[in-house]
């Protein structure tokens, strides 16, 4: 079995890219936000209310905060720095939430990888 491993987004970029895969930061963020790429952030803020402040240190980032990334446009912070603010949204009763420190499962990436077919490995059965 092999371990986990978190890899920054730079190094994220560099294997999907490496393999042909055309659009890696998209396609990354894509996947994220549908769940099939793991990504996890070193602190979750969450900030429901002044004074109402929730942190989480070492979490998964949720499908769900991936596809309020992707609405607001800030899959390009993810690549700057590895640190996102979604604003409140009082309207849809979001909160405010920061998310810092974003890494992602190098396996996972892997698994995107192969999907595209960028140099995935080939079945032994063939």
């Amino acid at each position: 079995m092999t371990a986990f491993r978190s890899i920054s987004p730079q190094q994220a970029i560099a294997i999907v890219e490496s393999r042909g895969v055309p659009d890696a930061r998209r396609l990354i963020v894509d996947f994220a936000a549908a769940g099939l790429v793991k990504g996890y952030a070193l602190v979750i803020e969450t900030i429901a209310a002044p004074g109402d402040i929730r942190t989480i240190r070492g979490a998964a980032i949720s499908t769900d905060l991936w596809k309020r990334v992707q609405q607001a446009s800030l899959a390009d912070d993810v690549w700057r720095g590895g640190t996102l603010r979604l604003a409140a949204d009082p309207a849809s009763g979001l909160p405010e939430v920061s998310i810092t420190g974003v890494s992602f499962s190098e396996k996972s990436l892997h698994r995107l990888v192969e999907h595209h077919g960028g140099d995935a490995p080939k079945c032994r059965f063939s």
